[in-house]
Formats: structure tokens, C-alpha cells, sequence
């Protein structure tokens, strides 16, 4: 997921709508299958 303000997309986009910088925020979302928990922790 990312969010990106208003202000800061109209800085960040390109004449064909691609974005030309990072996001003010990320977030990573991890699935919480045995797996990944043994490899978290």
C-alpha cells in the first residue's frame, strides 16, 4: 500500500501519468501463514 498527498502527486507525475518519485508512505503487508512466521521471527 502507499499514499501520496495531493500536493505531492501533482509534483511526481509525469506528462504520461507515471510516478517519478517515492511516496511519502509505505506500508508492506505480510500474510500471516506459518511461514512467514517462522522466517519473521
Amino acid at each position: 500500500m502507499v499514499w501520496i498527498s495531493n500536493q505531492r502527486l501533482a509534483t511526481l507525475l509525469d506528462n504520461d501519468g507515471h510516478l517519478t518519485g517515492a511516496p511519502e508512505l509505505v506500508i508492506e503487508v505480510l500474510s500471516a501463514e506459518g511461514e512467514n512466521e517462522r522466517r519473521d521471527k
